[in-house]
């Protein structure tokens, strides 16, 4: 994959591994709570925390009932979203059930981690292409490819329809970028020219021959020429060979360019590099806030979009680091504050960041815009807690490769805008982990502002409303998991992050977490009562590899062997852990990796805490598919068992609930080959769906291990004598 940063640092020599209960650092500072001072944010500074008996007074006063049993803090409410469209890692509703896709379309706001997303999904499944990059290389291969180039951009820089050069595909509304200036001006230069031909060709007929290429006033060609200044201006301002990010033109039309008495059309092949108008003309942008107008995002029947959501509180503190084309009211390009003003983005107005964030995920879940046919949600934080139950769903969808599905996910940074604050996957886990982080740096105003979040819109993408400002203090002093951090239960493969300490000074860490000695594949074999508190641990137990039940793994390698994208060599630290079978660790220091089951298999009670399913035996080698409901989300749960018995048993009941010819008769004649297509289901070859399933069993009838004909009658038995015979 693209963009691998080199390892980290051996740890330093003598250190030793820390397991969390032997060793134990001291516990984090508490986040800073506001980033004004006391007296302009009208709040006082936070008490200490109190004794178990003592009254908690002041701003840090929280009515019981807020932090309660009941409360948003003490039992992370289920985060389930309640929506009628599929959300990645959840459900799969009926408009899109049983649906294929060859190509991809992502679309997010700034900072929700589309990137990464992208990344992703062009590793693991690369059969899908996505559609939308940020930067679109065109090759100009032959004549007729040039001639089609020109024609496409006879009205403007900016797209007005799709265009096809060759097999590439360039979205309306993109527009040929100045990376290449050499070669950008002489395509233009040209394509002008034969617009300007045509607009003259026009006029005279128009005229009854009158007009000898005079531009008239106020015409199509004046209108194009007054924009080309623009244009040019940005390829001298780029520089030959540079790589500009997109920029908008304010003008959809031709420049007018220098005429060079040495230029000349450059000759196939060549390149070229499209990229999106973010002046609000391109529709698959993939920051664009989409309005009515629009109406439906135009692709096809073949294209999974994929829309990316993020938690609001922590989106605004990322796009705080840099605003990208978000235009603020005093010009700066960072910081908080300015993102609670007048806005401009793409073209529109907003009255502040909030009402931005409000009308791209109202325009997600609208359905005249995204059909739920062709559309599912992600959640940046489903992406980054429960990845591998996101890419097993988004393998219902997309064809993927089997053996890098297995693979770690990548833990390098996407960005490079943003400074040392854009966080890499560790630093992630660790920052979107805890509520202190989402509610800390945000003053009373700003809080008071994204209160006003609409809770139906929260509610179906399941966020919980931002707190108060006083319960934001209580939430600093009570440091507590956030809710969409999934409860670790007994079964759950994890990849343990241990770090060092140093030998002479047992109680700090020599490096406050951010030195790693390596990750070790782990199954959880007890959890903490009480996971959400600060500093909560769980008892794991040491693997050298992922526990599977499948009949064979790859020839020559082990599945589920690596740790780590991209593989490094093994720190010698964790040669400490030779003979340890078993250790107590930090929460934040795991990295969930495989479930034991779906995070579908937990559901809301009265209180709307989460309740758990009864043990279905997910994660022990003694589990049974036979609990498990005939659906996209039951076979999810059986993928999980990384067991292919257990899913040629989910297959037979398949057969055996499936309806050919008008009847239910199918069953099993041989076993054996039935495993052998189970495989291609279960994980150790492949992951789908079930509705794959139901579509490629009938034509396997021919292989004379399933058949879906009525069995015949049981032979008569003949009357035999009453005496025996002689």
């Amino acid at each position: 994959m693209s963009g691998v940063r080199p390892p980290p640092p051996p740890p330093h020599p003598g250190t030793v591994l820390s397991t969390g209960a032997v060793l134990p650092g001291p516990p984090p500072p508490p986040p800073q709570l506001f980033i004004t001072s006391p007296a302009s944010s009208g709040l006082s500074p936070p008490p200490p925390p109190p004794g178990p008996t003592a009254a908690v007074s002041g701003p840090a006063g929280i009515v019981s009932a807020a932090l309660g049993a009941n409360g948003v803090q003490h039992a992370r409410a289920a985060c389930r979203p309640e929506t009628s469209k599929t959300v990645l890692g959840w459900v799969t509703t009926p408009p899109i059930e049983g649906k294929r896709f060859s190509k991809v379309v992502l679309m997010g706001p700034y900072w929700s981690g589309t990137n990464a997303v992208r990344e992703e999904i062009i590793w693991r499944f690369p059969q899908s292409e996505v559609l939308n990059p940020d930067k679109l290389d065109v090759t100009v291969g032959t004549p007729e490819h040039l001639r089609t180039l020109c024609d496409g951009l006879a009205s403007g820089p900016v797209l007005n329809g799709p265009l096809w050069v060759g097999r590439r595909r360039v979205p309306s509304g993109y527009k040929l970028l100045s990376a290449s200036r050499g070669v950008a001006r002489s395509v233009l230069a040209a394509a002008r020219e034969s617009h300007s031909s045509a607009e003259n060709a026009d006029a005279a007929r128009s005229s009854g021959g009158a007009g000898n290429g005079d531009v008239l006033e106020g015409s199509a060609e004046s209108q194009a020429a007054e924009g080309f200044a623009a244009v040019s201006a940005e390829c001298d301002a780029s520089g030959e060979g540079g790589d500009a990010e997109p920029r908008s033109t304010g003008s959809s039309a031709w420049p007018v360019a220098e005429e060079s008495s040495g230029s000349s059309m450059p000759q196939p092949p060549f390149n070229l590099a499209f990229g999106p108008d973010t002046a609000g003309r391109c529709g698959w942008w993939k920051h664009a806030v989409r309005p009515k107008s629009q109406g439906p995002i135009d692709t096809d029947e073949d294209t999974l979009v994929v829309l990316v959501t993020k938690d609001p509180l922590f989106w605004l503190k990322s796009v705080s680091k840099h605003y990208y084309e978000i235009r603020a009211s005093e010009g700066s390009r960072a910081g908080l504050d300015n993102l609670f003003g007048e806005l401009q983005h793409a073209g529109r107005h907003y009255k502040d960041a909030v009402e931005l964030w409000s009308a791209a995920m109202e325009s997600f879940l609208d359905e005249e815009l995204y059909p739920s046919s062709r559309c599912v949600l992600l959640r940046y934080e489903d992406f980054l807690f429960r990845f591998w139950d996101v890419m097993v769903h988004l393998s219902a969808f997309l064809t993927s490769n089997g053996q890098r599905l297995k693979e770690p996910p990548n833990g390098n940074r996407l960005k490079v805008h943003g400074g040392d604050e854009v966080r890499g996957r560790d630093q992630a886990l660790k920052y979107y982990a805890w509520t202190g982080n989402r509610h800390c740096d945000f003053d009373r105003t700003h809080l008071e502002r994204m209160r006003e979040l609409d809770p139906t819109l929260l509610r179906a993408l399941g966020y919980q409303p931002a707190p108060g400002a006083d319960e934001a203090v209580a939430v600093a002093l009570e440091r507590r998991l956030c809710h969409w951090v999934p409860r670790l239960r007994r079964g759950d493969v994890v990849a343990a992050r241990l770090t060092c300490v140093t030998p002479t000074d047992r109680q700090s860490f020599c490096c406050h977490g951010r030195c790693t000695a390596g990750r070790v594949w782990a199954l959880v074999v007890g959890a903490s009562d009480d996971d959400d508190a600060d500093g909560a641990s769980c008892m794991v137990e040491i693997t050298r590899q992922v526990p599977f039940e499948w009949l064979a793994a790859v020839a020559g390698r082990r599945d589920w062997s690596a740790i780590e994208w991209p593989e490094r060599a093994r720190s010698p630290a964790l040669a400490l852990l030779n003979g340890t079978k078993e250790l107590r660790l930090d929460r934040d220091s795991l990295d969930l990796r495989l479930p034991g089951r779906p995070c579908s298999f937990a559901r809301r009670d009265e209180n709307d805490d989460v309740e758990e399913e009864p043990d279905m035996g997910f994660g022990t080698s003694s589990c049974s598919s036979a609990s498990l409901p005939l659906t996209e989300e039951g076979y999810r749960a059986v993928v999980f068992l990384r067991s292919t018995r257990a899913m040629a048993d989910f297959v037979q009941r398949v057969i055996a609930d499936l309806e050919v010819r008008g009847a239910q008769h199918g069953r099993v004649l041989d076993r054996h080959k039935l495993l052998g297509f189970a495989r291609w289901f279960s994980g150790e070859a492949s992951v789908q769906s079930l509705a794959q399933i139901r579509r490629e069993l009938p034509g396997k009838e021919s292989e004379k291990w399933v058949t879906f004909a009525a069995a015949p009658p049981p032979r008569p038995l003949r009357d035999l004598p009453a005496e025996p015979l002689p």
